[in-house]
């Protein structure tokens, strides 16, 4: 390896009407995810069930955030997996508008090195955005954020699933993740600054439209993981390693290491043992990683940063030990 920086990306709470109706049988749904859930109620006054019911909904809406229904399907989340991501969700409300091209965000979910959003892009009417790739332009929307200038970072875009192709609107998924140069995301303000819709027609990327959708976000300082401090070594084709952190969130397991990275011949390898990766909970299931996100080891300070996703949803509150390059680490 080159002895400078190596940067390898792995990459309305309100009741419906039809609600309302399910409420007066007895049963209160989900519509959109089709994953109903049962309620037995007591023969009373159908004003009167109707009333307890959406009181009930406010109930558990100022406790748990609605998650997007995009991102159910993204991480095929479970009902009772909802309160876990809800740690991780920040309600958004912005909306740009250019000429009749309209950016929005409503919902961002974020963890101390990533980042998630579901970005609606809306043309003006008349106008078909297809099932082609689309991204905005720059590819990490120039994001930046204040007292932190480093270039080490991943940014990505995937077109989530479209009901009607033949309409005027598209909805993706931009993730970004942090390097080993950066602090972490929690707790701070975040400018992004886009200046070209474009698409790809299967050789290079078009512009579709240009304009300025320019927005900033804050993240909250509440981390919705837990960090583990380590200074634990492990070997790698015989060369020694030491873990300093583990980082455990519902979406996200990564940890930061020192060594002399150039020493390594294969650095494919720090990704390829993603498969061999497991979490152990407290109820001894074994959860695997399913690839990872982004990693970056630097030469010059000797520091890395590798993170992970999961298969599943996880409750950081619930993993007891981490198993990777032959090694279980416990985490206390």
């Amino acid at each position: 390896m080159e002895q400078q920086e190596l940067n390898r990306m792995f990459e309305g709470l309100a009741p419906t009407p039809e609600q309302e109706r399910a409420m007066l049988d007895g049963l209160l749904r989900e519509e959109r995810m089709d994953r109903p859930m049962k309620r037995q109620m007591t023969k009373i006054a159908a004003a009167f069930v109707l009333a307890a019911a959406m009181l009930l909904t406010c109930a558990a809406a100022a406790v748990v955030t609605g998650i997007d229904q995009r991102f159910w399907v993204y991480f095929g989340l479970e009902a009772e997996q909802e309160p876990l991501l809800s740690r991780s969700a920040i309600p958004l409300d912005i909306s740009v508008t250019n000429d009749g091209w309209t950016m929005e965000v409503k919902q961002v979910l974020a963890d101390r090195y990533s980042l998630m959003m579901v970005v609606d892009f809306i043309a003006p009417e008349g106008t078909v955005l297809g099932e082609q790739e689309y991204i905005l332009w720059p590819k990490n929307m120039n994001f930046s954020i204040p007292g932190q200038a480093p270039n080490s970072h991943s940014a990505q875009w995937q077109l989530l699933e479209d009901d009607d192709p033949a309409d005027n609107h598209v909805s993706m998924l931009f993730t970004l993740d942090l390097g080993v140069e950066y602090r972490y995301l929690t707790g701070e303000h975040i400018d992004f600054s886009a200046n070209t819709f474009q698409s790809y027609n299967g050789w290079v990327w078009e512009d579709v439209v240009a304009g300025d959708w320019s927005f900033s976000i804050d993240l909250p300082v509440q981390d919705s993981g837990r960090s583990y401090l380590k200074g634990e070594v492990f070997y790698l084709e015989g060369e020694p390693f030491t873990i300093t952190s583990f980082y455990l969130s519902p979406i996200s397991v990564g940890y930061e290491v020192e060594g002399q990275f150039d020493a390594v011949s294969a650095p494919g390898k720090w990704g390829e043992d993603a498969a061999n990766m497991t979490l152990k909970t407290k109820g001894g299931e074994s959860i695997a990683i399913s690839g990872t996100k982004f990693g970056e080891l630097s030469n010059i300070t000797q520091k890395g940063r590798i993170v992970f996703k999961p298969e599943q949803i996880i409750d950081p509150e619930d993993i007891v030990s981490i198993t990777m390059y032959g090694q279980t680490f416990d985490l206390k």
